[in-house]
């Protein structure tokens, strides 16, 4: 078993630049090992160089691509069992792995004869509605009968087709320009506040000038808020601290 197992790298060998195993690769010991505890063999010896060799095939079956299948066992009861469990092992482990793939040259052929019997139960084709591929074909039209005798000729009848559309409610734009102007009046108001900083910064207005301007400039945020109609929620504020 041991020499029949060297002969594996020739026949891999064989298989580089073709298609062969491609889709399936097994490699099948048909024996276990245990027929080497033979007479007058040490058991201990025997069990060691049976994990070696056991150690050597799984390792040349990584390197190579192949998936190693231990002690497939061929005999008449052997084949029969082991096809119920989840973790298969031997011969049941191989008929798994062949029947569960998909072979490259497998083509997939019509049953005529169950197709034909079963022509007759098969139920009527439901129809399918066109895709909608402009807003315009969102529009229904609904037929209705029109009642009218000059159009009425035995047991026919005349319709006329009604488009009906969904309206929708033009979207109603607020116009805020009061506030809009306050925000722009405050955002200047700023700036001026920070130009009256600035110079009592650098030294050159004088004292009466600038506590002239920071209150007319408080004054006019004080307006400002107003009439924004914050000063409730400045009197609200107020009153939660005196108290």
């Amino acid at each position: 078993c041991v020499k029949a197992f060297e002969n594996n790298n020739n026949h891999n060998d064989n298989l580089v630049g073709c298609s062969y195993g491609d889709t399936l690769r097994l490699c099948i010991a048909l024996d276990s090992g245990n027929d080497k505890h033979g007479k007058g063999v040490d058991e201990n010896k025997a069990e060691a160089a049976y994990e070696n060799e056991y150690g050597r095939r799984v390792l040349w079956c990584l390197d190579h691509g192949f998936e190693y299948i231990e002690a497939c066992n061929l005999s008449d009861t052997s084949v029969l069992v082991g096809h119920d469990v989840r973790e298969k092992e031997g011969f049941a482990r191989v008929v798994e792995a062949i029947g569960s793939t998909i072979w490259t040259s497998a083509t997939m052929h019509l049953n005529s004869s169950s197709s034909s019997r079963g022509a007759g139960n098969k139920p009527a084709a439901v129809p399918v509605a066109p895709p909608v591929n402009d807003v315009a074909a969102v529009v229904s039209k609904v037929a209705i009968a029109v009642d009218d005798d000059n159009n009425v000729s035995g047991n026919t009848c005349t319709y006329s087709a009604r488009t009906t559309t969904t309206e929708t409610e033009p979207i109603e734009f607020i116009d805020d320009t009061q506030t809009a102007n306050a925000l722009d009046s405050l955002e200047q108001l700023m700036g001026e506040a920070a130009a009256v900083r600035k110079e009592a910064m650098s030294g050159n207005l004088p004292d009466e000038v600038r506590r002239q301007r920071a209150e007319e400039t408080a004054m006019k945020l004080v307006n400002l808020l107003g009439s924004m109609d914050f000063g409730d929620e400045e009197e609200e504020e107020d009153d939660d601290d005196s108290t």
